[in-house]
């Protein structure tokens, strides 16, 4: 081996063992980042009063209260730019027609109407721990932002996973439907995805579809069938002579190029949220939380 090459050896071994003890963390210090970054997403407070048709907004993603008292139409709601809330408070007290939101921001409303609606955005999964003491009616808000207008409509955002695990003296009913006026301690989610404008959507792709798919024969009708169990569209066309073909699936869309495809294809990735919850035996205490 020659001295340049000999020290070009040298050079690549002292170079890798160098980068291989930086990327080396200790234990201790892992640990640590790990805690500093849970403290840094905490929010703790003694005690929140929200007075009556008022509003208190969460500013990071997990709130810690010993405890949370709600007058009627109070609202606790998370702060735009968090993806999940998680709350625990020792103590609840929650009166009629209140609201805990993380509701996704809805696109905006042009007056000049641009190409692309600015979509909706996603609803903050909610995760709440709550020793409840007192409940008229609670609406957990976890609905998709709807899409904004545009020539091709934005997307709605989907809608927020909400967990609840809850003690109380009484029996809480909790539920996706609209509760009665006079039905008490009841807890109503609503996680739906938003809303937009599905018609025009649909219209600009059928149409585009059409006229791509067969462009010798005149086409009478388009048809389309969506399967229940895999909701896969397939689409059917009836000729002049009454035969029924499967056509290819076209490459673009016309004048928007493959804007509406992928539009509708995000579309599709945007789903309901879930709802769990459960009932505890005796009241929850800080440290079986798992953050």
């Amino acid at each position: 081996m020659d001295t340049k090459s000999s020290i070009l050896f040298t050079l690549t071994i002292v170079c890798w063992t160098v980068a291989s003890t930086a990327q080396y963390v200790p234990r201790t210090k892992r640990s640590k980042n790990t805690s500093q970054n849970v403290e840094d997403k905490t929010l703790k407070i003694p005690s929140i009063y929200i007075k009556k048709g008022e509003e208190f907004i969460v500013p990071k993603t997990v709130l810690l209260c010993d405890s949370l008292i709600m007058e009627d139409k109070a609202t606790l709601k998370a702060a735009a730019s968090l993806k999940s809330l998680m709350i625990y408070a020792n103590y609840c007290k929650i009166g009629n027609q209140c609201v805990i939101s993380t509701r996704g921001r809805d696109g905006q409303q042009n007056t000049q109407v641009p190409v692309r609606g600015e979509p909706g955005a996603d609803a903050a999964k909610v995760n709440l721990h709550l020793n409840i003491y007192a409940l008229g009616s609670l609406t957990i808000d976890a609905r998709g932002g709807n899409g904004g207008n545009g020539q091709i409509p934005g997307i709605y955002g989907a809608g927020g996973h909400v967990n609840i695990a809850y003690y109380a003296p009484f029996v809480v009913n909790i539920s996706k439907k609209k509760a009665r006026r006079r039905k008490k301690a009841v807890i109503v989610v609503r996680n739906k995805k938003g809303r937009m404008n599905l018609y025009k959507l649909r219209k600009l792709r059928d149409q585009e579809e059409s006229n791509l798919m067969d462009g010798n024969n005149k086409l009478v009708r388009v048809r389309r069938q969506v399967n229940p169990k895999t909701k896969k569209t397939t689409i059917i066309t009836h000729k002049q002579d009454n035969s029924i073909r499967q056509p290819p699936t076209p490459k673009n869309f016309g004048k928007y190029g493959n804007m509406v495809s992928e539009t509708e294809k995000e579309r599709l990735k945007k789903k309901d949220g879930t709802l769990s919850f459960k009932r505890l035996k005796d009241p929850m205490r800080p440290k079986a939380i798992k953050f």
